[in-house]
């Protein structure tokens, strides 16, 4: 039984399975397997139309693995002679979407069967079988490539503004930046790779692989995305669970996918344009579980964008076959479109694509990333009970998001858009991610490359987070090096360096050198810019104001601490994480002299900033609540410390699952606080 166990998967633990790249995963739940030759084939079969498939004859192992899957939809199959045994267990699992029973002979459904809404239908050969799977998961990727309302998981295929607005800003910059990337063959060629070790084993894909790679344009972008293939199903799980490692290998297909979208919006926006949608109601089609839909009818008013693409039809009966016909669970979206966003000049893509889809008959318009709606209405139709949701694609919320894009474009004119990609894994705490990025990167520069001290900036800067102090050392000196050895003598950069190489000196609690190093680099900014205002030039202060704190010298601390506090408020007139870092270190000044009142009132200044700017996933967030709640207990106000950890765990568990890091961390600070009484 091993033997087969290991070319079947069969009974695995949930632990050793390796991750799903995509969206689907398909379980099959047996009595018994005597005949290898033949479950290997049905598998191989299976594979075709989902590459995650799963036997299980253990009914515990298999129920253990339900109910740990928290980002894919579950497709069960399950013979007659166990279906009675696990069909209670499994109705009321939301991750399990349907179940297809699988016998020699057609059976009679009792009435617990009969009551059972997930099954689809009895299947006695393995090729109608596939078929109907296939059919099925066409329907539930596009289910899940729109909207989800968080429910705890570790995916939130929706961002809301409102709630989470440094979330919400951080998938806008990391897809404006990834858009910047260059396109070149080595790209796609890395996208291949990947696309290759996700299906190793699956000849079917495989060839998919091997035509994507020969035939392959630009202008087939859209119509690759609408077959059911390898391209649309792991972009479609990268997008929804955020995994910007995969984004970046993908970057060469997004980026044509985005162009030729804007291609085709303007196409069907102008006079011209045979396929009008401008005025034109849209529809989409899903099922949501029961505290989706209570979000749903929560956030009427709210604003909420999509991780992905959003794909929606013209035709509100091809919607109505999508939402799967369940009476408590269907959805119907009514989306119309703000006349604000019907110009060739607006910010916001969608664009009908019937001539180049694999399906034309579902008449699809599909909305770029980043898309923004906002619910108006949401009621249930007397008739068919189906859920209505009336949402409109509007504009508005992008003055907030577009400030920062414009920030995070001056970043790009003074740096690589390979390093700000690079430091988006890092601002999402994906450090090993971020390694890897950079020495993927690193691998693909020739000698001569002028980005490659800047890649080895960004790689000290990994391990910096890491606290490696030493490798990021090495890594600071090296580019120091190579910017002093270049013709150009490139002082913006080389001030830079001195930032960073003070840093990783502090880090190593060597503060007189990282004193040293910061002050060199102020006098070569003051060089470049002068006596008028400047981000770097306020960092240099701030950093310098953080290191005299440490070294005891207070007064000269908040000499330059507030003075760049001040440069950066009139730099920017919104948040900015320079300004949030700026008012903690100020907080922490503070709270070192014991000026308990003025510390606590900048650490509040500081988090309410983050709150607007910052991811709530992110490391340091939880670390500026801990810096609140800390200074509670050292004013012996635990009431109030209660007060605040209340506040930062309700904003949490809104967005965040129950064991997510930053949950756990908030309690145990709490913990701490009260068992110091």
């Amino acid at each position: 039984m091993d033997c087969i166990s290991k070319r079947l998967r069969l009974n695995h633990h949930r632990d050793d399975i390796l991750d799903n790249k995509e969206d689907i995963v398909l379980i099959w739940f047996v009595e018994s397997m005597n005949d290898e030759k033949y479950f290997k084939r049905a598998t191989d079969r299976l594979r075709e139309c989902n590459n995650s498939v799963l036997l299980y004859t253990e009914y515990e192992l298999c129920m253990d693995y339900i109910r740990s899957v928290v980002t894919e939809k579950i497709i069960l199959i399950l013979s007659d002679k166990v279906i009675e045994t696990i069909i209670l267990d499994i109705q009321p699992l939301d991750r399990v979407d349907s179940i297809f029973i699988f016998s020699t002979d057609k059976i009679q459904y009792n009435i617990s069967l009969k009551n059972c809404t997930k099954i689809v239908g009895n299947y006695i050969d393995i090729n109608s079988l596939a078929t109907a799977i296939e059919t099925r998961s066409h329907r539930i990727l596009k289910q899940e490539s729109g909207i989800i309302f968080s429910d705890n998981t570790h995916q939130n295929a929706v961002r809301n503004p409102d709630q989470n607005p440094g979330s919400f800003l951080l998938f806008h910059l990391l897809v404006h930046t990834l858009k910047q990337l260059p396109q070149t063959s080595d790209a796609k060629q890395q996208m291949i790779e990947k696309a290759r070790e996700c299906y190793a084993d699956n000849v079917t894909v495989q060839r998919k692989i091997d035509e994507f790679e020969k035939n392959y344009k630009s202008s087939d972008a859209i119509q690759w995305y609408t077959r059911p293939t390898f391209v649309h199903r792991l972009l479609n799980k990268a997008l929804r669970t955020v995994d910007v490692f995969m984004l970046y290998l993908f970057r060469f297909y997004i980026i044509d996918l985005h162009k030729q979208l804007e291609y085709e919006s303007k196409n069907n926006l102008s006079p011209s344009s045979s396929l009008k949608i401008s005025g034109v109601k849209l529809y989409r089609g899903t099922i949501l579980n029961e505290k989706e839909i209570e979000n749903v009818l929560a956030n009427i008013g709210n604003y909420i964008s999509p991780n992905g693409y959003f794909s929606t039809s013209r035709s509100r009966k091809v919607a109505l076959i999508f939402s799967g016909g369940d009476p408590i669970k269907s959805v119907l979206f009514e989306i119309s479109i703000s006349q604000a966003i019907t110009t060739t000049d607006s910010i916001i893509t969608y664009a009908a694509i019937d001539h180049l889809s694999c399906f034309p008959d579902e008449e699809e318009v599909i909305f770029s990333l980043g898309t923004i709606f906002k619910i108006t209405d949401a009621f249930r139709d007397l008739e068919s009970g189906i859920l209505n949701i009336q949402m409109i694609a509007t504009d508005e919320k992008f003055q907030y998001i577009q400030t920062h894009i414009n920030l995070k474009q001056k970043e790009l004119n003074e740096t690589t858009p390979l390093t700000l990609f690079g430091e988006l894994f890092i601002d999402v705490g994906q450090y090993s991610k971020a390694e890897i990025y950079y020495k993927n990167v690193l691998q693909n520069l020739s000698e001569e490359q002028r980005d490659k001290p800047l890649i080895y900036h960004g790689l000290g800067y990994v391990y910096y987070k890491q606290e490696r102090y030493d490798e990021a050392l090495e890594y600071g000196y090296k580019a120091h090096k190579i910017l002093k050895t270049q013709e150009s003598r490139d002082y913006f950069n080389i001030a830079q360096s001195l930032i960073n190489l003070g840093w990783d000196h502090a880090g190593k609690k060597e503060f007189k050198r990282a004193n040293e190093l910061f002050r060199r680099a102020l006098k070569r900014w003051k060089s470049l810019y002068g006596e008028q205002d400047d981000l770097n030039v306020a960092i240099a202060l701030v950093s310098i104001g953080d290191i005299s704190t440490e070294l005891g010298e207070y007064e000269n601390a908040e000499h330059c601490l507030i003075q760049g506090l001040k440069m950066l408020d009139r730099l920017f007139l919104h948040d900015h994480i320079e300004k949030t870092k700026a008012l903690m270190k100020i907080g922490n000044l503070y709270e070192k002299q014991s000026r308990f009142i003025d510390a606590m009132e900048y650490y509040r200044r500081g988090y309410n900033s983050a709150k607007k700017i910052m991811p709530i996933e992110h490391p340091r967030f939880i670390e500026y609540c801990g810096n609140i709640i800390k200074l509670y207990r050292k004013m012996n106000d635990i009431d109030g410390a209660s007060q605040f950890y209340g506040e930062c765990l309700n904003l949490l568990e809104k967005e965040l699952n129950t064991i997510h890091p930053n949950i756990v961390q908030i309690h145990l600070i709490m913990a701490d606080a009260i068992n110091e009484r």
